[in-house]
């Protein structure tokens, strides 16, 4: 029988967590860029496709409707089967598809809500790969702030696109041109760095989290009151202004 395989304990957590933090917070950014993209184009599609204010907030949010039921059902169910990076590299692949789509897309009403419903369901199976394939590299002192410094890029994202659709309007590309561009080019770009680069932590040190590949670690229900206390209290001021403690 072939010997399980050891990894040695850090001293501390490794600095490649702020390379997964870049990349997830990247995939994150994409998430609700292309959510946004709708609500900053709003005018030009009702003129390009003659509809009013109110339908304009259904076709909205038809992708709001699919990111939920894929957050909730499909992203679980891929991974557990698969684990979350593959799972995460299948929701890129998807955008990715909506995103060509976008770009041969006819004038059609009915198509264009197929293609917002295909884009939620990658979004939603993303959003929250993003989040766990980034939490799992941050110690748990660290874990909350990295969390929220991530969550506060989805202003970022709104910004970015809203900038995006303005200048494409000028260039007078239409909605799905503008749509297309940026989810091939940003999911594609997304897909490869997380192939090549995001690193399995299972694979990488045979650990769930990287609290237990630290030395010093006690699993949760063996500790101490004041071992839980030491082990999740941080420095958050110095998380922000000297990264040497955190490397």
């Amino acid at each position: 029988m072939e010997a399980a395989k050891t990894y040695p304990k850090l001293k501390k957590a490794p600095k490649y967590r702020f390379v997964a933090f870049i990349l997830m917070t990247l995939v994150y950014i994409l998430t609700y860029a292309g959510l946004q993209v709708f609500n900053s184009a709003g005018t030009q599609i009702m003129n390009d496709f003659g509809i009013r204010e109110s339908f304009l907030s259904v076709l909205s949010s038809c992708g709001l409707a699919t990111m939920a039921v894929c957050s909730l059902i499909v992203f679980p169910a891929l991974s557990k089967k698969i684990g979350d990076k593959p799972a995460c590299l299948v929701g890129l692949i998807v955008i990715v598809a909506s995103g060509l789509l976008y770009l041969v897309i006819p004038s059609s009403l009915a198509a264009l809500v197929f293609v917002r419903l295909l884009q939620g369901a990658g979004m939603g199976i993303i959003n929250p790969a993003s989040m766990g394939m980034e939490a799992v590299w941050f110690p748990v002192k660290e874990r909350s702030l990295s969390a929220g410094i991530m969550s506060a890029c989805y202003g970022l994202s709104c910004t970015l696109v809203t900038q995006y659709t303005y200048y494409t309007g000028l260039a007078q590309w239409s909605v799905g041109k503008a749509c297309g561009v940026m989810l091939t080019a940003f999911g594609a770009a997304m897909f490869l760095l997380v192939l090549f680069v995001y690193k399995d932590i299972k694979k990488k040190y045979g650990v769930s989290i990287i609290d237990e590949a630290i030395e010093g670690y006690v699993p949760q229900d063996a500790m101490t009151d004041e071992q839980r206390t030491q082990w999740a209290k941080g420095d958050r001021f110095k998380f922000c202004v000297n990264s040497k403690k955190l490397i």
